[in-house]
């Protein structure tokens, strides 16, 4: 069976040619899910955007095609050329039996005509929370929220990450859908006390991602050591140069930009304790990067309550508290790593896979 992932930015983490500074947690998602069904036999393939690369590759055994360049065209028209036609034209192209696409955008309503016009299957996976909270998503224009909203309704299956995410679908939509965790292709990993040096912070500076919470928190502790990982958004850079601009005034406070997924990989590994300061959140693989060490979270965001429910960190309630976590965490010895790792194995590991060869096989 032939699977394809329409996912506009994932070339950059596939290549890994990360001068193209485009990463996420939903295209780091889609890569796991497409090695693991390659490993159970599916031919896998991606649409991505024009990064420069030819009009077809194969990386690692996954072809990819190219659609558009995110600024090709004239504005106020390119919608339809080169958008439309270059991303129907690279569907075609793939002729897959089942299509894939993730987030809130357009891009669940095209998926949606083209197959119903070409007799195909098409899963759509939500993201964030707000995907499934009518007027909230991260969509910019009336046009594509239209788009969105039509897909969404005509999806073969929908799939979300968590309880609330189905119950927002359920109540806001009238929708069914499967959950599936987020995973990571790796197994546990011990970390020894020793190695653990930095408090950590990393997602893209978005004003939801709420950064300031993590420098002001870093001017609190002056002798503790933090470390800022993010690159910049599209349309928050005024955002990401306040953010370097005061992490630069902090001794304590090292602001490393934009990493490669591998890069920041190597901080984790010298992380006694991951810091998320998002309002809100989908499912973030920064959780999951941390419990494959076990290495606990302070996070405002808890999805489906487990970080309080397993003990696997901390859940503040304000900004403040979030201080007096860190300080009581500082304080005493946390045992719970062990707690930590064995939840990661038996929620987010490789056995995920397993339940997306089922998934696919549904729709045979």
């Amino acid at each position: 069976m032939k699977i394809c992932f329409l996912a506009p930015n994932v070339y950059p983490s596939l290549s890994k040619k990360y001068k193209i500074k485009k990463i996420g947690g939903a295209e780091l998602q889609q890569i796991y899910i497409a090695k693991g069904l390659q490993s159970k036999g599916y031919e896998v393939s991606f649409i991505t955007e024009d990064f420069g690369q030819p009009e077809a590759v194969s990386i690692d055994h996954l072809k990819i095609f190219k659609a558009y360049k995110s600024n090709e065209g004239i504005s106020g028209c390119r919608f339809f050329y080169p958008r439309l036609y270059k991303i129907w034209k690279a569907l075609i192209y793939a002729d897959a039996d089942v299509y894939y696409n993730r987030a809130a955008g357009f891009l669940p309503g095209i998926l949606a005509i083209f197959c119903k016009l070409y007799k195909k299957k098409y899963i759509f996976a939500g993201a964030l929370d707000n995907d499934f909270i009518p007027g909230k998503e991260r969509i910019r224009l009336i046009r594509d929220k239209w788009f969105y909203h039509y897909g969404l309704k005509r999806a073969s299956i929908i799939l979300v990450q968590s309880a609330r995410q189905k119950d927002l679908l359920c109540n806001n939509y009238g929708l069914e859908s499967f959950i599936i965790p987020n995973f990571i292709l790796a197994e546990s990993k011990f970390l020894p006390n020793s190695d653990r040096k930095y408090i950590l912070w990393v997602a893209t500076i978005r004003e939801w991602k709420r950064p300031m919470y993590f420098i002001r928190l870093a001017k609190a502790f002056p002798n503790e050591k933090f470390i800022m990982i993010g690159g910049s958004s599209a349309f928050e850079a005024n955002l990401f140069n306040q953010v370097k601009k005061e992490c630069q005034r902090l001794e304590n406070l090292n602001f490393l930009g934009f990493l490669s997924f591998e890069e920041t990989e190597k901080y984790f590994d010298q992380c006694k304790v991951f810091i998320n300061t998002s309002l809100y959140e989908g499912f973030p693989n920064t959780l999951l990067q941390a419990w494959r060490r076990g290495i606990p979270v302070i996070s405002f965001f808890d999805p489906d309550n487990i970080i309080k429910e397993k003990g696997l960190g901390f859940v503040p309630q304000s900004e403040l508290e979030l201080q007096e976590i860190l300080r009581s965490f500082l304080s005493f010895s946390f045992n719970n790593t062990g707690r930590i790792t064995k939840y990661f194995e038996e929620n987010h590991s490789t056995g995920i896979v397993d339940l997306y060869d089922d998934l696919v096989m549904r729709l045979s």
